[in-house]
């Protein structure tokens, strides 16, 4: 999965389960938002933040943020992370590719997620998810290229909304990628999001809402995010329980309180009685004077009746506490 994952939802330790549950049924559409090349999620979140805002506050729209698996270590202007989808040699053009194309997908699947938002490399990366997931409402790509060869349309009457540079308009892989997925297109002066990109932006997300409310989608991603937040307050109802009521055998794995049937100390003086089960006494014998027979006693070397036994030297005697180290000698 993602390093990281953060989305415009409020964060308030204090918010009750009451609160959880109207926001879960508040925020009936959300977005998967990947960032660039040599970037990151919490960049891609500054980026959109008014955005994420008013589509969050004023139309139920939650946008999620992720980092891609691959870190590379180059320094950045502003110290932060920078991650890439893929990394490109001559051996390996799209080396880490199945790694981040992996996690994009366990990410979808494991939450109800309408539609996909992606710059630069990662609008490269999201291209091919509505061609192998089932339900991929809409996809937004700025500033993306596309990554397969494919000079047809890949997908039929499926909403999508390009963003291009000016002076990248004669980029052939851009140039593919609106072929594959063709939609609306909007050609900004610079790289940089204006005001008027994030609102070009946020129409084309209200517009899908919209359209996904009347063929009766917007329905079920209600039901999808209450069925999700029920798992989610029945997992914590179950840690609570847990808490206040440890299993023995779950708290004998995390915090052992008794070893081997023994609740005394666990260090003993000399010539003490000891914790656990009884030591065979095979063990404490030489090997040449061990019993010859399979299997092994389970009888402590005090209650021992073997003969071998009551010849013990004096070592012997000190292991059991009957001797002294100066009788010893």
């Amino acid at each position: 999965m993602a390093e990281e994952l953060s989305s415009s939802k409020p964060e308030n330790n204090s918010q009750d389960s009451s609160q959880a549950k109207e926001w879960y049924d508040y925020a009936s559409l959300r977005i998967l938002c990947l960032h660039g090349d040599k970037s990151n999620a919490k960049k891609t979140h500054r980026t959109l933040q008014s955005l994420d805002r008013r589509l969050f506050e004023n139309h139920g729209v939650e946008l999620v943020y992720i980092n891609s698996p691959l870190k590379i270590e180059e320094e950045s202007p502003d110290d932060s992370e920078r991650r890439i989808w893929w990394e490109e040699s001559e051996k390996h053009p799209f080396g880490g590719l199945d790694a981040s194309l992996l996690q994009i997908q366990q990410i979808w699947k494991s939450s109800n997620f309408s539609g996909i938002l992606a710059f630069g490399q990662g609008a490269a990366i999201a291209s091919l998810l509505p061609l192998l997931q089932p339900i991929v409402e809409f996809g937004i790509f700025l500033h993306g290229e596309a990554l397969l060869e494919d000079d047809e349309m890949l997908m039929e009457n499926w909403p999508s909304l390009h963003m291009v540079q000016e002076s990248a308009k004669t980029n052939p892989s851009w140039q593919r990628l609106v072929k594959q997925f063709p939609g609306q297109i909007h050609v900004s002066a610079t790289e940089t999001l204006t005001k008027i990109e994030l609102n070009i932006i946020g129409k084309f997300i209200v517009h899908q809402k919209k359209r996904m409310r009347a063929s009766g989608s917007d329905n079920t991603l209600v039901l999808q995010n209450k069925l999700l937040m029920a798992e989610q307050q029945a997992s914590s109802l179950i840690a609570e329980h847990i808490a206040d009521n440890p299993p023995k055998a779950l708290m004998a794995l995390i915090q052992p309180q008794e070893v081997a049937g023994w609740n005394g100390a666990r260090r003993r003086e000399f010539g003490a009685e000891g914790g656990g089960a009884p030591c065979p006494s095979e063990f404490l014998l030489k090997r040449d004077k061990r019993h010859s027979e399979s299997g092994q006693s389970r009888h402590h070397p005090s209650h021992s009746k073997s003969p071998t036994k009551e010849k013990s030297d004096p070592i012997a005697k000190i292991i059991e506490g009957e001797g002294d180290l100066k009788n010893s000698k």
